[in-house]
């Protein structure tokens, strides 16, 4: 090893001991990192993405149970794939294509079909016996805040993904726009814009609803 190599890994050291781990250091040294033998620097960024993969999948599943198993899929093909990155200052994007992918191949899968068509069947039973609500009601009045806050949840997942992505990530995950920036490699701007346009398709689609917004 090099002089300055040496004196480079000294000053990793330091800063890891410094803030306890990798958590300071940018996306391409953590890939570096990883690709060296050092698996807890993927666990920083995976807890650092995992929430842009449930944004990206939210609205695309509705299992809780189903999008974190989907969510952990996308991580373990990260990983065993992560020499196919060429530029690591480009893992945010490239763990949102490896998502899309993931999910394209969980549809794809005969027993995700089975299930999704008995889950349909499920619902059309449920609400076969449900009373339809009279004219003019609001279900805002009629539902619990719990099942009110589903509603608005689901609402966010039919947006357009460019929206759900930020609308997620600030409503759900409650990120700050600058937290959201460093995640998505959009400018602050953008995603203020975004925010800005998502929230009056969000508004506009409860209303299509029946549920009086903000």
């Amino acid at each position: 090893m090099s002089d300055h190599q040496s004196q480079s890994a000294s000053e990793e050291r330091k800063v890891i001991g410094f803030v306890g781990g990798y958590d300071a250091f940018p996306d391409e040294r953590l890939v570096d990192l990883v690709r060296s033998g050092e698996k807890p620097a993927f666990e920083i960024l995976m807890k650092r993405y995992m929430p842009v993969v449930m944004a990206f999948l939210w609205g695309k599943m509705w299992e809780r149970d189903e999008i974190a198993d989907v969510g952990q899929e996308v991580f373990i093909r990260a990983y065993t794939k992560l020499d196919q990155l060429r530029d690591g200052t480009k893992f945010n994007q490239w763990i949102v294509k490896i998502a899309r992918h993931t999910w394209v191949d969980h549809c794809r899968n005969p027993e995700t079909q089975k299930r999704k068509q008995q889950s349909s069947l499920e619902v059309v039973e449920r609400d076969k016996g449900q009373e339809p609500a009279g004219p003019g009601a609001n279900p805002a009045q009629t539902v619990s805040e719990g099942e009110l806050q589903e509603l608005v949840a689901k609402a966010i997942g039919e947006l357009k993904e460019r929206y759900r992505l930020i609308m997620y990530l600030r409503l759900i995950d409650e990120k700050s726009n600058s937290e959201i920036a460093d995640l998505t490699g959009l400018k602050e701007d953008a995603v203020r814009t975004r925010f800005s346009r998502g929230l009056k398709a969000l508004r506009k689609s409860l209303i299509a609803k029946g549920i009086e917004p903000f």
